[in-house]
């Protein structure tokens, strides 16, 4: 949802710079937009369409130049269209080449009549972080599955120093850009030395105003374009991530609910204004609103979601498999598991009934399912003493040269070693605690 939300931030102020519209209802709620011109359109579409050409069709290399091509074509139809006249040109040549930044050192002051609004804006302005530190984690990762706690915690922790130094220095709160996190995304760059490469690029502008002024005054389209291009990207990467989970009513309301909630400032301009000032941060935030919402949402429609559950397989009714899937489909949606997690859960559990059923004298009871977050676990418990589990096959092994029970039992294992994490039995004290299968997923 994070990610999503991400995408959807920046789709707006894109696609308003690409069309040349101006948007008077954040001065003025109610306002309409200004209609949007002719030759930003066509500068806007040129610079995207360069893009894509270059994304679908250009080598390795020329990918890494998406940007870059773009931007280079978004200029140079902008100098031809008039989007860049002389008096840009001018206020370029009149900015000095370098100068010395100016500091206005200061003691903090204390205001705490503020602090309750300053602690609701920092916790904003860290979910915001959070949600962009998904989306960088997401995508350097391509079997990401879950989010880098620690790393996560250091991201904000290193946000929060920075703050510390703005604050002293007299400037701004700090954050990570959305419209980057998306460029990373469309690009597929995300060595280190290009962050370091663009604090020092970054460096060098604050001693140098035309550099400042240059950059500046990149035309809106060109501009709005790039992050149109960035904001697909993001909205195309959260849906997937959304549904790699399993959804159940809940989830599909929180997720609805959540987006809804963190778009409202952009659908209703000036919805802020209607709460108290405190909450004004938040919900002017999309991802911080949307996220936030995500969080309580969830914690409210799962209160009451056990984590485990539990199956009965001896009554005579239906085919044990049919049971078996359905019940696992079912819990799956109930928790948000992972889907393939739970595919190869109801592979693995047909597999260990088929085990159950063919080895001796044995009948499956029941199954139990337990989840948390980094592990889901199966126990298929049955009468009679406990499967004995061989050792995985070696080179060369041949199954007619054992006997049935071997043979079923070492075949079974291997393919349940396959799709597990761990592979266990469990020798009970029949009829209080029966033997039971055990399989273990990583989430």
């Amino acid at each position: 949802l994070a990610v999503l939300m991400l995408g959807l931030t920046i789709a707006k102020p894109g696609i308003l710079a690409a069309t040349g519209a101006a948007d008077a209802s954040a001065a003025m709620p109610g306002a309409d937009l200004s209609p949007p011109g002719l030759v930003p359109v066509s500068v806007a579409a040129a610079t995207l369409l360069t893009m894509v050409g270059v994304a679908l069709f250009g080598s390795a290399r020329a990918r890494m130049l998406t940007l870059l091509a773009g931007l280079g074509v978004g200029v140079g139809l902008s100098a031809l269209g008039g989007l860049i006249g002389a008096d840009t040109s001018a206020m370029v040549d009149s900015a000095p080449i370098a100068g010395m930044p100016q500091l206005r050192l200061s003691l903090p002051h204390l205001d705490l009549s503020v602090l309750p609004l300053a602690l609701v804006l920092g916790l904003a302005l860290s979910i915001d972080n959070l949600g962009m530190l998904l989306g960088i984690q997401r995508q350097a990762n391509p079997d990401w599955s879950k989010m880098d706690v620690a790393q996560a915690a250091g991201g904000i922790q290193v946000s929060a120093v920075g703050d510390l130094v703005a604050g002293i220095l007299g400037g701004m709160p700090t954050g990570i850009s959305s419209s980057n996190v998306g460029l990373a995304e469309t690009t597929g760059i995300y060595a280190r030395i290009v962050s370091a490469a663009t604090a020092l690029v970054l460096i060098l502008a604050a001693f140098s105003p035309r550099l400042v002024v240059a950059l500046s005054l990149v035309p809106r389209p060109v501009v709005g374009a790039i992050m149109v291009y960035a904001s697909a990207h993001m909205i195309a990467s959260g849906m997937s991530l959304i549904m790699t989970r399993l959804l159940s009513p809940q989830r599909i309301f929180t997720i609805g609910f959540s987006v809804l909630i963190g778009l409202a400032a952009v659908l209703v301009p000036g919805i802020g204004t209607a709460l108290p000032t405190i909450w004004q941060p938040v919900i002017n935030s999309p991802v911080a609103a949307g996220s936030l919402s995500a969080i309580v949402l969830h914690a409210l429609f799962s209160f009451r979601i056990r984590r485990t559950a539990r199956i009965a397989l001896d009554a005579p009714a239906e085919p044990v498999g049919r049971r078996i899937e359905d019940f696992l489909d079912r819990q799956g949606r109930l928790w948000g598991a992972r889907r393939e997690v739970i595919a190869r859960a109801k592979a693995a559990a047909l597999e260990a009934a088929e085990i159950v059923a063919l080895t001796g004298d044995r009948r499956i009871l029941f199954l139990t399912v337990s989840f948390d977050q980094e592990q889901l676990l199966l126990e298929l418990a049955h009468t009679g003493p406990a499967i004995p589990l061989p050792p995985p096959l070696g080179k060369g092994t041949h199954l007619g040269a054992l006997d049935i029970d071997t043979a079923v039992s070492a075949a079974g294992a291997a393919l349940l070693r396959h799709f597990t994490d761990q592979l266990d039995t469990a020798r009970g004290a029949p009829p209080a605690t029966p033997a039971c299968l055990i399989l273990g997923f990583q989430h």
